[in-house]
């Protein structure tokens, strides 16, 4: 029996040289396209970000598909390894995606000041013009200077 399993996982990995970690992340990755792409065409998302996300995961697949592929790439823009032009791919996501967080959070932390003193300004004018007790009552004049 266990012999028998492993002749299966040898004409599976030989069928095309396809290895094991093609056959699990190839399947992932193509969902991940089509989600995207079904994004993009719905508009329930930003076209940039859809169009970007799906660009990934459509060049996700031709990498882990064809790993040759990325050294090729590397080697015309002069870089030794695929793996290194990963890398260097994926230090220059990070940053980008740090920055557009950073402007994010200040455009939403701006939106929220500006929101709070709309908030404000709206209570100070629907409050009485004399200041009120714990219970609600008016404060006296000669209670305040206590």
């Amino acid at each position: 029996m266990e012999r028998s399993a492993h002749r299966i996982a040898d004409v599976v990995a030989k069928v095309n040289h396809v290895t094991w970690f093609q056959l699990v992340t190839l399947p992932v990755t193509a969902v991940l396209f089509l989600r995207s792409l079904l994004l993009l065409i719905r508009g329930r998302r930003l076209s940039g970000p859809s169009l970007l996300g799906a660009a990934t995961w459509l060049a996700a697949g031709l990498a882990i598909l064809s790993p040759d592929l990325t050294t090729w790439i590397a080697k015309l823009l002069g870089i030794g390894r695929g793996a290194d032009l990963l890398i260097y791919l994926l230090a220059l996501a990070f940053l980008f995606l740090v920055f557009y967080l950073y402007q994010r959070f200040q455009r939403i932390e701006s939106a929220l000041t500006e929101l709070a003193r709309h908030i404000a300004i709206a209570e100070a004018r629907m409050a009485p013009t004399q200041p009120t007790g714990a219970a609600g009552s008016t404060v006296d004049a000669s209670d305040a200077k206590r």
